[in-house]
């Protein structure tokens, strides 16, 4: 689990593993709180590392087609 939120001091987001693997949650809730602009609290389980592009890309996806939502 993972928290990223914008930073007045960087173009990038802030993020924080909570507890689990950081290799893909931090820098994927990193990317949502860029493109949200908002903080991001992200609990990501996939098994297969090979899926997670596809997860990312179908999240961005679901993003742009709902913005209401987000």
């Amino acid at each position: 689990m993972c928290l990223a939120m914008p930073s007045r001091f960087s173009p990038q987001p802030l993020a924080s593993t909570w507890f689990g693997e950081t290799d893909v949650t931090s820098p994927l809730s990193q990317k949502l709180s860029k493109k949200l602009n908002k903080p991001v609290i992200l609990s990501l389980n996939i098994l297969d590392q090979h899926a997670v592009p596809h997860v990312e890309q179908a999240l961005f996806n679901h993003i742009k087609n709902n913005p209401q939502h987000y």
